[in-house]
């Protein structure tokens, strides 16, 4: 390619040599057929061009036009006759020559070029002949895929173009966009397209697909996600082409199965645009049984296939993946009842919420008895200390919780021969910072949420694999709240 790319410099440094050489050449003929041939060595005036021969000397007027002769330059030797002939070769030798040269000034002064009356056999050996990332090679291949896209190249010129094309990175390619996606239909539209080349615009089809994940979320909690791509859909960026882009979105967990958000085929034609903040929800991870304290990848797969409108017709389809890490964190804390309890608080998820005073289910696990109950909205939202108390020991601070709930508290036992609690008491007291301290909020919210659970199902049917508690709500009523004093408080809250 490089020996190819050096001789075609040298043919265009002739080539420019020969039309120099013509111009000079021409300019020349036509000075000589302008000045004549000498025809004898007569002597002749200077200015009326009167034969002298035969008049008296020394001449000192012209007999013609009365000039005086003894100036100098005043006589000239022979009579001269013009030549056509020579006036018409300079003509033919120059008129070519210098509008070859103006219009390549031109297109170098401009920026544009003549290859549009070239053609197409000499623009398609300057394709195969030159190096992809030369100046020459990116004009052509422009001017071609502008033929190629009214169908006006042959077959096997057409389908070299397309594989040209599709060898260029994408962003080269959008910037040739409606004209690739005319030639590519066209293409198409005369059966000379294969299985690859689909497969090639496949790769260059979508724009760059940008996916921001919550690197880190507690256990419980919905997993949010930002999902951005936009651009140009390479290839079916012709508004008069019937090919279009039917996509579906899935998502997956690690290596688990796929599942769709959207079930219905969304359709793309001419420009990809997607923008989706989205909230996957906390029971597809435990659906699929994600463990805490540790990385997963969250997947997205675009499930998409070029499909012809006009026929009916699948072209091909393909799958587009792409992943990011997060990092699952555990809700559990260890607490140090001499009976390895674990404690769970995590946001409520279930619509409507069951109420306080509903019976609630205890399940069996392999390892661990699981029991639980929802803690009711507030009013108000604020930083909230839970405490928990297994039978009659010391309470201990399980976690601190800010905002209004609901939340769902799940608590686990482990399952093997110790001591199971009798019952679990929790509360959710208020926790005040300096400015709420200082505006004697504690005086309304002096209260605390308590809930009791009853755990002596599970010493009374260890066997079974579901039972049914009752808990009980007390809100400590000494100081109630006033309806005043909270709007009181959200003023001065937003203020």
């Amino acid at each position: 390619m490089f020996l190819n790319h050096t001789i075609l410099e040298l043919l265009q440094a002739i080539a420019y040599m020969a039309v120099f050489v013509c111009i000079l050449t021409g300019i020349v003929l036509i000075l000589l057929s302008y000045r004549g041939m000498r025809l004898d060595n007569h002597p002749v005036c200077s200015k009326c061009k009167y034969d002298l021969q035969g008049s008296e000397r020394p001449f000192t007027r012209c007999p013609e036009c009365g000039t005086y002769l003894n100036k100098k330059r005043a006589t000239k030797v022979g009579n001269r006759a013009k030549s056509p002939l020579l006036f018409s070769i300079g003509l033919i030798l120059l008129l070519p020559a210098s509008t070859f040269m103006a219009l390549d000034l031109y297109s170098h002064l401009t920026g544009e070029r003549f290859n549009a009356i070239t053609p197409s056999k000499m623009l398609h050996y300057k394709l195969t002949r030159t190096d992809h990332d030369h100046e020459t090679h990116l004009i052509v291949l422009d001017e071609l895929t502008k033929r190629a896209a009214k169908s006006e190249l042959s077959i096997s010129n057409h389908l070299s173009l397309i594989d040209e094309l599709l060898q260029l990175p994408r962003h080269e390619l959008a910037a040739r966009e409606p004209i690739f996606s005319a030639a590519f239909f066209e293409a198409h539209n005369q059966q000379i397209l294969s299985t690859n080349h689909y497969e090639k615009l496949s790769y260059l089809m979508l724009p760059n697909l940008q996916l921001d994940v919550a690197s880190t979320i507690y256990e419980g909690s919905n997993l949010p996600i930002n999902l951005v791509a936009q651009g140009k859909l390479l290839g079916l960026n012709d508004p008069q082409s019937p090919l279009q882009l039917q996509y579906t979105i899935k998502y997956a967990f690690d290596d688990h199965d796929t599942f769709v958000r959207y079930r219905k085929k969304r359709i793309a034609k001419n420009t990809f645009d997607l923008n989706e903040s989205l909230h996957i929800a906390a029971r597809n991870m435990w659906r699929y049984d994600l463990k805490p304290d540790q990385d997963h990848t969250f997947n997205i797969i675009i499930d998409a296939e070029v499909f012809d409108t006009a026929t009916g017709r699948r072209l091909y389809n393909w799958k587009q993946n792409i992943s990011k890490k997060f990092y699952l964190k555990s809700r559990r804390v260890k607490q140090d009842f001499d009976r390895g309890q674990y404690l769970t608080v995590r946001r409520a998820l279930t619509s409507p919420f069951r109420d306080y005073t509903s019976p609630l289910a205890i399940k069996f696990g392999e390892d661990m008895i699981y029991t639980s109950f929802n803690c009711e909205q507030l009013e108000i939202p604020m930083y909230h200390k839970l405490v928990a108390q297994i039978d009659k020991n010391s309470p201990q601070d399980i976690a601190f919780i800010k905002g209004t709930g609901p939340w769902e508290l799940t608590i686990g036992i482990p399952n093997y021969d110790l001591p199971h609690p009798d019952s679990i008491s929790l509360y959710l007291t208020p926790l005040f910072d300096d400015a709420e301290q200082d505006q004697d909020m504690h005086t309304i919210f002096t209260g605390y949420i308590e809930f009791q659970v009853s755990l002596e199902a599970i010493h009374d049917h260890p066997e079974d694999t579901e039972h049914h508690i009752t808990d009980e709500f007390t809100d400590n009523e000494d100081h109630p709240i006033d309806q005043n004093e909270l709007d009181e408080y959200e003023a001065l809250s937003n203020d």
